[in-house]
């Protein structure tokens, strides 16, 4: 956002219910290659690319690298968009946290705290330095940890696998005559690929793309880029792809039960035994190439992906986990699912996120525009009628249901808190509406007569 929430304040609340701004149209690659030289990025993070010109990329980057590929996935589609970006990643820095107790662990202690949400209880040993040296191991034991070492007296030092980012919850001593206590202190910070995706959020420049796709596999990049993107002021998107194994089979600690578990909104998974094929930029590349409204995420044939050898065992494991595919049904491959981690469809966000910047767009010009809006029944009516013009548009490009009775309530200002009043606010505005779903499934009964 770029100061309008000053004016303009909204909150999303995604419901499940029964039965004007381009940037929704551009996809970026965000990449761990360097360029060459600086592949005219200068001091930028990030690069605008025609999608008829992919010589551009192999110029920057080298041809037979993962930025070309995933550039090429997006403009082999049949109907690309117009442009893409590509957002160069700093060299990452592995996190290290110092876990310190101010005092030796003593008969009947118990140590607990969690690690990057996983719990860790340790008992006490033979010795403090045994029980610390135990409790190093099992926080050593976590797949985002690279080393785990007790210096035997009081303090145990945590260096993360590069790419994660580190998050040592509260240790507490429970159990006998007395307790120690532990402090986490991060010793030196780890550079992730949250601070790229932050570098490329403040380059106002270049900041005119909706969808990130990474070109990594990498689980820890993966997990700290889904939380980024879902704490974001700016209404964007990312799009995963993993070769993880693990996802298809039954299990909790795999990349899709990690995100699932995590119900973001803003990010979407694909597995693909052969990373090299982009799986997700070349859906990113079918999905920007069409406006919100037109074009649904599942279902859909790419150019240039083969079909993931998957057995329908393990395609229903992938849809239990709100991961998707690209596998072989019926005639040919397809997209399957089309959706979030959080298992809503990828479109409807897409969708509603242009929805709400063009309705943000109409209310900011109303206020700023008008000579005056006045702060009464009257001025509401007219603030309703933009917003109803807005849904009108809305229903005609495809976003929302035409059936459902779509609605922005805009209260008479005199029904509100005196605080608000004092401001001028128009608050308490509700918007009802319902997205205009993809249908995904034919089921019929064939009646012959013979």
């Amino acid at each position: 956002m770029s100061g309008i929430e000053r004016i303009i304040e909204s909150a999303l609340n995604l419901i499940a219910k029964t039965g004007g701004n381009n940037q929704a149209n551009i996809p970026a690659i965000i990449t761990d290659e360097t360029p060459a030289v600086d592949g005219g990025f200068g001091a930028g993070y990030a690069k605008r690319y025609s999608t008829r010109d992919l010589d551009a990329v192999g110029d920057d980057f080298s041809t037979s690298g993962d930025t070309h590929k995933a550039a090429s996935a997006i403009i082999s589609q049949t109907a690309p968009p117009q442009y893409f970006y590509v957002i160069k990643r700093g060299s990452p820095t592995a996190g290290v946290v110092e876990l310190v107790f101010d005092a030796a662990l003593i008969a009947d202690n118990t140590v607990a705290g969690t690690v990057n949400g996983t719990a860790i209880s340790v008992p006490y040993g033979t010795s403090n330095a045994a029980t610390l040296t135990a409790i190093a191991a099992a926080i050593q034991a976590l797949p985002e940890v690279a080393t785990a070492v007790s210096d035997g007296t009081d303090t145990i030092t945590i260096t993360f696998e590069s790419q994660y980012v580190p998050a040592v919850g509260t240790f507490t001593v429970t159990g006998g005559v007395s307790q120690a206590e532990a402090e986490a202190a991060i010793t030196t910070p780890a550079v992730t690929i949250q601070d790229d995706i932050a570098n490329a959020i403040a380059e106002t420049d270049t900041n005119k793309w909706f969808l990130l796709v990474p070109t990594s596999t990498n689980k820890g990049a993966a997990l700290a880029a889904a939380a980024k993107v879902e704490t974001l002021g700016d209404r964007k998107m990312l799009l995963l792809h993993s070769t993880e194994v693990a996802i298809y089979a039954a299990g909790s600690t795999d990349l899709a039960s990690k995100l699932k578990a995590l119900n973001y909104k803003r990010t979407g998974l694909f597995y693909h035994d052969d990373s090299t094929e982009m799986v997700h930029c070349a859906l990113a590349g079918v999905l920007m190439g069409k406006g919100p409204g037109k074009i649904q995420a599942s279902l859909r044939t790419l150019v240039g992906v083969t079909a993931a050898p998957l057995t329908s065992a393990q395609l229903a494991i992938l849809e239990g986990k709100n991961c998707n595919s690209y596998a072989s049904i019926g005639y040919g491959p397809a997209t399957l699912q089309g959706v979030q981690v959080n298992g809503i469809d990828t479109d409807a966000i897409r969708d509603t996120f242009y929805m709400l910047d063009e309705l943000d767009l109409a209310l900011y010009n109303s206020l700023t525009t008008q000579d005056k809006v006045e702060y009464n029944a009257v001025g509401a009516q007219k603030l309703q009628g933009v917003a109803k013009q807005k849904i009108g548009r809305m229903e005609d490009i495809g976003v929302l249901d035409p059936t459902y009775n779509n609605t922005f309530t805009v209260p008479d200002p005199t029904t509100l808190s005196e605080g608000e009043q004092t401001a001028g606010s128009f608050a308490e505005c509700v918007l009802d509406a319902k997205h205009l779903k993809s249908g995904r499934k034919i089921k019929y009964t064939a009646n012959v007569g013979v």
